[in-house]
Order: C-alpha cells, then structure tokens, then sequence
C-alpha cells in the first residue's frame, strides 16, 4: 500500500514530473501518480506543481484584433491596388 504522507507524495510526484516521461500536465502527472499512490488527489498535484520553479503557464494574449467597429455600412472601406502596366503586353 502507498504511503498517505506529504513526503511520499511530493516523491512520488517528483519520480513522474521529472522521470523519463519528463515534463507533464497536470491532468498527465495526476494520472501517472494516482497508479503508483493512489492516495495522491488532484490537489496534491496542483499544489507541487505551483511550488516547481520550471513549471511553464500560458501567456494570455489581450492583444484584441480589430477593434474598430464601423457605426454604418461603407463608414471605412479597405482597399487594395495593383499597377500591371508591365504587363500589358502579356494581356489580350
């Protein structure tokens, strides 16, 4: 039977995260760990992995895309332009 202790936990957590598998989600190590302890509960993860120092989080982007927003129809019109007068010659 598994060891209930912080200790073991934090051991178990610490053989999977930085074992040969190498760097896993939460959902991923939780799953790996439940198998060889199964007294480790999400929030255990959850908790070590916040302590890691190496532990990657994604950048929320609030860059927001096309934020103008035209109060009627043709307000602002887009508009691209191409010269083919070198190719004239080429056209029937």
């Amino acid at each position: 039977m598994a060891d209930n202790t912080e200790t073991a936990k934090n051991q178990t957590l610490r053989e999977i995260y930085y074992g040969e598998e190498g760097f896993q989600s939460t959902a991923n190590l939780y799953k790996d760990a439940k198998k060889i302890n199964n007294n480790i509960t999400y929030e255990d993860v959850k908790k070590w992995l916040s302590k890691q120092s190496i532990v990657q989080t994604q950048k929320v982007n609030k860059t927001l895309f096309n934020s103008y927003v035209a109060d009627h129809p043709l307000q602002q019109v887009g508009v691209d332009l191409a010269d083919y007068n070198k190719s004239k010659d080429h056209n029937d």
